[in-house]
């Protein structure tokens, strides 16, 4: 699974604000027939997300995006209390002890007609000092958006 060019800019662009020890925020590469756009989409209200994001495309015509956004990976096996502690949503994956979880870096590209072209996520390694390291990105052979969390139609 590859995306186009604009996949590749953003993982690119992602790799150096990491490495300059810039934050990934929520964002959107937004490409239409005519230009691409990026925008900050951390600030929209959590409880319209989904809607917020769907009518940014609508409006703008999108044919297709670019997600990119940091977040944090749990490590724990299926069989561990704090599997089933996630799953029931008693815990986050933030209160997890940091040897349980990871932060890692998501860059997916969806067009417009549910058609999720390209993912991938690299983990975000730390050194003593604190210095953020992108590793390698894990291709994602094949993606579900069961959870219908990024819009596959506008």
């Amino acid at each position: 699974m590859s995306g186009t060019v604009f996949y590749e800019k953003a993982r690119n662009l992602s790799k150096q604000l990491i490495t300059s020890g810039d934050e990934v925020v929520p964002t959107l590469l937004v490409v239409t027939n005519s230009k691409l756009f990026i925008a900050d989409i951390s600030n929209l209200d959590k409880d319209e997300w989904y809607e917020n994001v769907q009518s940014l495309l609508r409006n703008h015509k999108a044919v297709s995006y670019v997600f990119m956004a940091e977040s944090y990976q749990s490590k724990v096996s299926e069989d561990s209390p704090e599997f089933h502690k996630l799953l029931t949503g008693e815990i986050t994956i933030h209160e997890l002890p940091p040897d349980d979880r990871c932060d890692v870096l998501s860059v997916i590209e969806i067009a417009n007609g549910n058609k999720i072209l390209a993912s991938s996520s690299a983990e975000i390694s730390f050194d003593i000092n604190g210095k953020r390291t992108l590793l390698d990105f894990d291709e994602h052979s094949s993606v579900h958006n069961k959870m219908n969390i990024l819009p596959t139609n506008w």
